[in-house]
């Protein structure tokens, strides 16, 4: 298997209105992936489902998902929210 690919997520995020997102997972859907939010200003909820999709995704394939680089104040809505470190956190190879 090959290494962990990392895809940087801009200070905004605009699904509808550009692809290279899903573009950008669709071409790397064989390798692990690490998204990274440290520029990213607000996860809005369109985002956060598709975030949720890819992972289960990756994690129902037994390849690694991990979003990391979020700000304390993102993490906290994600706790808030229901989101745990196993749902957008997936080292790959079992069960999360």
């Amino acid at each position: 298997m090959t290494g962990s690919i990392t895809l940087a997520l801009p200070e905004r995020v605009d699904l509808a209105g550009d692809p290279a997102i899903a573009e950008f997972l669709r071409t790397h859907r064989e390798r692990p992936v690490e998204v990274s939010a440290r520029a990213l200003r607000r996860i809005d909820s369109l985002l956060l489902q598709f975030l949720i999709v890819a992972a289960a995704d990756w994690r129902a394939r037994g390849l690694s998902f991990r979003l990391s680089g979020l700000s304390p104040s993102q993490a906290d809505l994600l706790a808030l929210l229901g989101i745990g470190p196993g749902i957008l956190d997936h080292s790959g190879g079992g069960a999360a």
